[in-house]
């Protein structure tokens, strides 16, 4: 029945098996506001927006266990799979513009002061079939692995305005293929059939690997106001580009980290002891020639005792969900959106996520 999806998905189905592991740059809490956290992140993501958050951080803090989980999740488009399909053809006009994203990703961490230190586990996997004249079939897929770690230097106190500047390196090891196939050639059953173990048959797709460093800088300001509080943060990531290369396979579909800089400035309204609201905006980047609907990103937190509520908004669409937070453990789930795709071809991919981060523990001294 689904003899031909497994053609199209057993090789990159494989390396997902190898762990849940890709350089994790967005948070959960930042996926359901829109991408809008720039800053936000003085948690256990602050070392992958802007290390200069570190500066807001007083006391001991540790992550050891987090664990992400993403999929596509469109409810209103399943009646495409409900058919047998016995031709490749068929296969590609039942998924085309379907885009397919699968994601695994954990980041545990610690903060000493203002030092930080994470792990980078994470995988992610996108697949689209696009161009109804002649299908292609792209592959997105990316598994890192490494670590991360930086730290701030604090100038005054978030009484009179506290600034910060930070910088952070990394070391990330890189699997991954990006490539288009076309649906109409033989090329993906040419691999399968000359290659006879899964790695050969996914190098003669592209993939790649690569190891290499990376060095990230920022500036972060934060002020009471009467109990409220503003925030306002400049980072580069990647600022020296970071790029991988496979010397052993020049087909190898890696691809680079360019430079990002990014802006956010962001308010914390205080409501008394049970509630506070957080409206947020980014830019970001800035630097790559997107368009200013493509840079832009705005979320709402709405935080009330023991449940968080978010709500964001990008060029993408819409994302909402919720926070439940107890004692020693955060439960994030809802849905949002990400473009997936290149250049004309790029579609709006709808995606649910649960994360869950376990005996997290902080001491402010």
């Amino acid at each position: 029945m689904f003899k031909y999806l497994l053609v199209l998905f057993s090789f990159f189905l494989v390396p997902l098996g190898k762990g849940y592991e890709v350089y994790m740059k967005e948070s959960p809490r930042a996926l359901l506001m829109g991408g809008s956290y720039l800053t936000l992140a003085n948690d256990d993501h602050a070392l992958f927006y802007n290390p200069a958050l570190l500066g807001r951080n007083k006391g001991i803090a540790f992550y050891p266990l987090n664990l992400g989980i993403g999929a596509s999740f469109d409810l209103d488009d399943t009646d495409r799979f409900d058919q047998d399909y016995d031709e490749p053809a068929e296969v590609a006009q039942a998924f085309m513009n379907y885009p397919v994203h699968v994601s695994f990703s954990s980041s545990p961490g610690v903060k000493v002061g203002t030092w930080g230190f994470n792990l980078i586990y994470n995988t992610q996997a996108n697949l689209l079939v696009y161009n109804n004249v002649h299908p292609y079939l792209e592959i997105d897929y990316a598994y890192d692995k490494g670590f991360v770690t930086g730290f701030a230097v604090p100038i005054g106190n978030e009484q009179t305005g506290q600034l910060s500047i930070g910088a952070s390196v990394k070391y990330i090891k890189r699997e991954g293929l990006f490539n288009r196939f076309s649906m109409l050639d033989t090329e993906i059953i040419s691999a399968i059939e000359n290659n006879s173990e899964p790695d050969e048959i996914a190098a003669a797709l592209g993939l790649g690997e690569d190891k290499s460093w990376g060095f990230d800088l920022g500036i972060d300001y934060v002020k009471d106001i009467g109990g409220d509080k503003l925030m306002a943060g400049v980072s580069i990531l990647d600022a020296i580009e970071t790029k991988f290369k496979d010397d052993s396979n020049p087909d190898a579909g890696l691809y680079d980290q360019p430079m990002t800089v990014n802006l956010g400035l962001a308010y914390s309204m205080n409501f008394g002891p049970a509630l506070d609201v957080i409206f947020t905006t980014d830019l970001s980047p800035i630097n790559r020639g997107y368009s200013w609907e493509q840079q832009f990103r705005f979320g709402v937190e709405v935080d009330l005792p023991s449940i968080d509520i978010h709500w964001g908004y990008n060029d993408a669409g819409f994302s909402y969900g919720v926070e439940l937070d107890f004692w020693v453990t955060s439960i994030f789930a809802g849905l949002y959106k990400s473009n997936i795709g290149k250049g004309d071809f790029a579609i709006s991919s709808k995606r649910a996520l649960i994360f869950v981060s376990i005996l997290d523990f902080s001491y402010d001294g």
